[in-house]
């Protein structure tokens, strides 16, 4: 039979520190409170997730820059809230998607700085 796939994923993520170390929002879907959870603390939950909307609609902490062709933006999903404005009648979009893992990324620099280790101690 089918299995629908579901993710559960909290918006904001806390480093080991408690510093926040990743985001996810969608103002479309997701960001359900537990369901074990009290009232009082899925009232405050949904509060709280209208009021993080209200806050990343505000023009005043949005950042726009236009592509032009042949431009490329490379950001991490997790650290950089993105979208895009709607397109034009006149206007003609192109965009090209990659992913790459964060695990990927630091395993390939610690082996490339300890490479180069070996290398300098060579000498």
């Amino acid at each position: 039979g089918l299995t629908p796939y579901i993710h559960f994923s909290p918006h904001i993520t806390l480093d080991y520190r408690g510093r926040v170390s990743g985001i996810v929002y969608s103002n479309k879907s997701g960001g359900y409170a537990p369901l074990m959870a009290s009232v009082e603390t899925q009232e405050a939950f949904y509060e709280a997730k209208a009021m993080l909307g209200r806050l990343l609609m505000d023009d005043r902490f949005h950042l726009k820059h236009r592509l032009e062709p042949g431009d490329m933006i490379i950001f991490s999903n997790l650290r950089v809230l993105h979208a895009r404005e709607t397109i034009t009648k006149s206007g003609e979009r192109y965009v090209q998607g990659s992913y790459i893992d964060n695990d990927s990324v630091t395993s390939t620099y610690l082996g490339l700085v300890q490479g180069t280790k070996k290398l300098d101690a060579l000498q």
